[in-house]
């Protein structure tokens, strides 16, 4: 099964056939919203509204550890992660498709860790190819086979939301690569 975290609004994706929906526990509290399953294009999937159903919970209020756990007790084998933002990059332009193969997480006070309360074991997780490389091959095939005009490489700055970042953050988003 796939699973797909995006904006409200791609829960009406084009063809996508809705079987059910369901509210998954998980030790990390509730996840954004009630995972709806489905399937679009003969591909099972599980979509997951990052902002709540009706776009209610604001970027530094989603429970992240929450929503990967469900789609990971449900046995996705790969997650797809859908968002607007912005550029800082001249090239990319508005509508773009980019593909990045790194992130730098700007965010502050949010747990980091699925490993908090289990210190019977200290956990270290491999971080420096944050995307999987087999997942990102296959997004970079699909945008080639449907001629769509894409990026292959980029640096994801992750920040804290809700609120837009100041002139002096930017400048430190580009200099750091972003």
């Amino acid at each position: 099964m796939i699973g797909i975290i995006g904006g409200s609004s791609l829960q009406n994706l084009h063809g996508l056939k809705i079987q059910r929906k369901a509210v998954i526990r998980t030790p990390f509290g509730t996840p954004s919203a009630p995972l709806i399953y489905g399937s679009l294009n003969g591909h099972s999937l599980a979509f997951l509204a990052r902002h709540g159903l009706q776009h209610t919970i604001p970027p530094h209020l989603i429970n992240y550890r929450a929503n990967i756990w469900a789609l990971h007790h449900i046995a996705c084998k790969e997650i797809f992660a859908f968002s607007s933002m912005c550029s800082i990059v001249p090239d990319i332009h508005i509508g773009a498709i980019v593909i990045p193969d790194q992130l730098i997480d700007y965010t502050w006070n949010r747990q980091a860790t699925f490993f908090n309360s289990q210190i019977d074991t200290v956990h270290y997780t491999e971080f420096d190819e944050p995307y999987a490389a087999t997942t990102r091959d296959k997004l970079i095939t699909i945008a080639k086979q449907q001629h769509c005009g894409y990026q292959g490489h980029g640096v994801y700055g992750v920040t804290q939301g809700p609120r837009y970042e100041t002139k002096a953050e930017i400048r430190r988003y580009r200099n750091d690569g972003c």
